[in-house]
């Protein structure tokens, strides 16, 4: 729609940006919860898997708890920017769509992510983490 519009009238849709950059974020973030939970995220773990056991452990806790870290911080500082947005009134150009609406997605998403983790750190510190397959999830068998 937009190419077509741009190129026999001369204009585009100013307000379809607004809503492709929201739908962008809740999509992304949406998938990357579900990402955490199926084991989509690339991992490297042949060095693990060749190490010792009590190397192993530990090197997987060391890489899980920088993945917490880094979840935390991703949801913290997510809500920080939804808090801002909030605060300053602050609203898209065409829509007038509160920009705290894009980022409460943000925080529900990283809200989402640190759960998804926290169900499978477990596991994933002992090695015996594999990913839920998907034809039961989806009631296929």
């Amino acid at each position: 729609g937009q190419v077509v519009l741009r190129y026999t009238m001369g204009k585009s849709l100013p307000w379809s940006e607004e809503v492709i950059a929201a739908l962008m974020v809740i999509m992304a973030m949406a998938g990357a919860a579900r990402g955490i939970r199926v084991k989509a995220h690339t991992e490297i773990e042949g060095v693990a898997n060749i190490l010792p056991s009590p190397i192993s452990i530990g090197l997987r806790v060391l890489t899980t708890l920088i993945t917490l870290a880094f979840l935390v911080l991703v949801t913290v500082s997510s809500f920080i920017l939804f808090e801002r947005a909030g605060v300053g009134g602050l609203k898209t150009p065409y829509l007038r769509i509160p920009y705290s609406y894009m980022y409460s997605s943000m925080v529900i998403g990283g809200v989402l992510m640190v759960y998804e983790f926290a169900k499978i750190m477990k596991k994933r510190i002992l090695g015996l983490y594999a990913p839920p397959d998907p034809d039961k999830e989806a009631g296929l068998l």
